[in-house]
């Protein structure tokens, strides 16, 4: 009886991984933007609170005030800023509405879902990184929060993409990587003050 091999996956073609990763993300992007036509409620409480607070922070940047880097902080002094302030751009170019973090939310999954990937293929190999990379795109929780303008996801993309980079240093060894990984952590805890638990084991 011929004895049965072991599947070496590292041998696999990459492009095939590739492949399902473009599919997962496309997935995500297209379902979001049918959410976009479809939905017409007005915000909830914490949706708009945003959304204001992001227009208030655009209206402190364009005033031209000596003093606008104060007024920036005064803003909201319970949030920190890096949330809206990266929402800026989108809304200056899809306008001060809520499907403007749609598209921002659409960004920071696909961020998630390729950090959580490279996780995977780091810690396991590609099988187990595209699988991990496709539960993130379908959980319920990130799916709803997507599709609303809540600093959630953008928070799970930045601690994911911590701790992607943080494997990618080798403990900190790795310059390059190590750099990243700070420049990421420092926005991270600029999204908000709960970043710095999710990330404990990578400091």
């Amino acid at each position: 009886m011929k004895p049965i091999t072991p599947r070496n996956y590292s041998s696999s073609n990459p492009n095939y991984y590739n492949y399902f990763l473009c599919l997962i993300i496309l997935w995500v992007w297209t379902s979001n933007a049918i959410w976009m036509v479809l939905d017409n409620r007005p915000p909830a409480w914490d949706q708009g609170g945003h959304l204001r607070y992001t227009f208030h922070y655009w209206q402190v940047l364009s005033s031209g005030s000596e003093n606008w880097w104060i007024d920036l902080l005064n803003v909201e002094p319970f949030y920190p800023p890096f949330f809206h302030l990266s929402l800026i751009p989108f809304s200056l170019l899809f306008g001060f509405t809520l499907d403007t973090a749609i598209i921002a939310n659409s960004l920071y999954l696909t961020i998630a879902i390729l950090s959580t990937y490279g996780v995977g293929r780091l810690l396991y190999n590609r099988p187990v990184g595209i699988i991990a990379g496709f539960l993130i795109s379908c959980y319920p929780f990130m799916i709803n929060m997507s599709r609303d303008y809540i600093i959630s996801v953008m928070l799970t993309s930045m601690v994911t993409l911590a701790y992607y980079l943080f494997l990618k240093s080798r403990s900190f060894e790795c310059k390059t990587f190590t750099l990243l990984f700070s420049i990421v952590y420092s926005c991270g805890l600029m999204i908000k003050w709960t970043f710095l638990i999710y990330t404990l084991p990578a400091v």
